[in-house]
């Protein structure tokens, strides 16, 4: 299945469905050259990620820190992790997800032993370098689960729970040294103060908010939050606000026949003259022409 674009809530949380309750398991394609702007944006999901580069480079960035992935190279992201990928051009993933409790029924001794340990390490990610021989055979069963993921027929489902325990056992012995890792319980903390945030600004961007207000959400203090948002997404509280009210006003733009000063105040904006400006400043366009542009004449 090919991933074109995705999907949100209030918290970044992704809403694509990873296989099924029955069986949380699903492979994608994402070439980032079909995707907007060669992105695949801001998300996270309670499920592990596997990501292997089939062209590229790929960049995956992950808070402030961008992490340069050649082909050949893998990288898996845990559960909870906001993550972007982005390339320049020419960037193709493989990617394989699947539920914690996939590997192992919860409170199993194999659960207990080898998927608790690094789900609750605080461990965000863990790069697969293709170079390194012992990376290699992490590699190889990525490529055995994600292409066997594409197929179907009898047996399918315990061929894939195999290859996946397989893969995670070969992948786990990767990954210990990196468990005691210092500082990183404090990363997992900051990603929960930035969701916090983040699900306040989408269920109050009507209202008049600021800075204050969504630090308080998160019951942190101005300066946190803008660390909170410069360290998980690269960007500031307020600036996201506007970004949000945009995105909202776009979208009713193209599907009401709301007035553009309706259209402002229901996005947030107190100031339809505001509104119009800072509009054209990141579409290029003012309100009433990019809904002339986008809609068929007669529409809405």
């Amino acid at each position: 299945m090919q991933l074109f674009e995705m999907v949100t809530d209030e918290t970044l949380r992704a809403t694509n469905r990873y296989g099924t309750p029955e069986f949380p398991f699903a492979v994608y394609l994402d070439d980032l050259e079909t995707c907007k702007e060669r992105r695949v944006e801001w998300h996270w999901h309670r499920e592990l990620e596997f990501s292997a580069v089939v062209s590229g480079p790929v960049d995956c960035l992950i808070g402030a820190e961008r992490i340069r992935l050649r082909p050949g190279d893998g990288i898996f992201l845990n559960s909870g992790v906001i993550h972007r990928f982005e390339a320049a051009r020419g960037g193709v993933l493989n990617d394989v997800v699947f539920a914690p409790e996939f590997i192992a029924p919860k409170d199993s001794a194999v659960c207990r032993r080898y998927v608790e340990p690094l789900v609750k390490s605080g461990l965000e990610y863990a790069v697969l370098d293709g170079e390194r021989e012992e990376h290699r055979a992490c590699l190889e069963q990525l490529g055995r689960v994600y292409g066997q993921g594409q197929q179907s027929g009898p047996l399918w489902e315990l061929r894939i729970q195999t290859l996946c325990m397989s893969l995670w056992e070969s992948f786990f012995p990767c990954i210990c040294g990196d468990l005691e890792a210092q500082g990183q319980p404090v990363k997992k903390l900051l990603q929960v103060r930035l969701q916090m945030m983040l699900d306040f600004i989408r269920r109050q961007y009507m209202q008049h908010i600021g800075l204050e207000e969504i630090a308080a959400a998160a019951n942190v203090s101005k300066s946190e939050a803008l660390r909170c948002f410069r360290l998980g997404i690269q960007t500031t509280p307020v600036r996201y606000l506007n970004e949000y009210r945009l995105s909202r006003a776009e979208e009713r733009l193209l599907a009401t026949a709301d007035k553009i000063s309706a259209v402002a105040w229901k996005a947030g904006f107190e100031s339809a003259g505001y509104f119009c400006r800072v509009f054209k400043k990141r579409y290029g366009v003012t309100p009433a022409e990019f809904r002339s542009r986008e809609l068929p004449a007669g529409g809405v």
